[in-house]
């Protein structure tokens, strides 16, 4: 997938990684249930992990920015069934299976890191960094261990 988030008057939406809309001022990560978003996860679920991080703060519905002590980060929950989404200020999701996130390039990227793999193993989703030509697989949760 070739995509990634950009705010536009308060519209989170997902554009093609590589149009004119891509910043190299910006990281790019997704959070998703699978490759194929064939699953879905209860929003209760994904707020509370994100805002037990101590580093997340609720912005809109669906969308958190970081707290005033940790670099800039923006994170919107979305249903997606390809990895594009749309997403406003007033949309409402009881399920979703992808968090996309955008950092400042210019942050320390270890910091974005350690908190972004801490949801996605609390989740046990993968995490995907979507900086370069083709998504890189940071974690994939191991699946049947117990």
């Amino acid at each position: 997938m070739y995509y990634h988030p950009l705010l536009i008057n308060g519209i989170f939406s997902y554009n093609y990684r590589n149009s004119f809309m891509w910043s190299h001022f910006y990281l790019y990560y997704a959070i998703r249930t699978d490759a194929n978003y064939a699953k879905v996860f209860p929003l209760e679920s994904i707020v509370k992990i994100l805002e037990d991080t101590g580093v997340l703060k609720k912005k809109h519905l669906l969308s958190y920015e970081n707290t005033a002590t940790f670099p800039w980060m923006n994170l919107t929950i979305a249903l997606s069934r390809d990895g594009g989404f749309a997403v406003d200020n007033d949309t409402w999701l009881t399920h979703a299976n992808l968090i996309s996130v955008l950092c400042s390039r210019g942050d320390d990227e270890k910091k974005y890191l350690e908190v972004l793999m801490q949801i996605a193993t609390l989740l046990q989703w993968q995490l995907i960094d979507e900086n370069e030509d083709e998504d890189i697989v940071l974690y994939t949760p191991q699946v049947g261990i117990n």
